[in-house]
């Protein structure tokens, strides 16, 4: 199973967008699922519902920050994750027009009658698992990480650091 298939495996099951994006990547991150789990639940559902930040965009970006090669102040390291982060946006954005949750469901999840509306039209069926695999795919294009199985592999993360 590819890290995209994972990915929106986990979001079909009930996880929301920003875990199934986050603990997809847990061969790199070297952080469990359970602790993926945790890490992500608030930003799911444009960061908590409030019609922000996309979840899968949001995943994606805790997966780039994980690849850190240091957790000290570095500023070439800050330079090349600031990179990779703005090449990651840019692309998402290019095939939704917006990173922002409202923006690409085209409804206001933070109100609770269009979050209903948006339940009835199945967006979050039709719209969100898109997103899902488009993150995933984006960032391991971006990683160039496409050709490694989704298990645990040293030499792969030691190739992005």
């Amino acid at each position: 199973m590819t890290r995209a298939e994972t990915a929106v495996a986990l979001f079909s099951n009930g996880n929301n967008c920003a875990q199934a994006v986050f603990a997809a990547f847990k061969d790199l991150t070297n952080i469990d699922r359970e602790s993926s789990f945790k890490i992500a639940y608030a930003l799911g559902g444009g960061m908590g519902r409030t019609n922000s930040v996309c979840g899968a965009f949001s995943g994606a970006l805790l997966v780039i920050g994980s690849l850190t090669k240091t957790n000290t102040p570095d500023n070439s390291e800050k330079e090349r994750i600031y990179a990779l982060t703005r090449a990651f946006s840019d692309k998402f954005t290019e095939k939704y027009g917006s990173n922002i949750c409202g923006d690409i469901l085209g409804i206001d999840i933070s109100i609770r009658e269009q979050r209903e509306k948006a339940n009835e039209m199945g967006l979050f069926e039709k719209i969100c698992p898109e997103a899902v695999r488009t993150a995933v795919e984006v960032l391991e294009e971006l990683l160039g990480q496409s050709q490694i199985p989704n298990h645990k592999s040293q030499m792969a993360a030691e190739a992005l650091m």
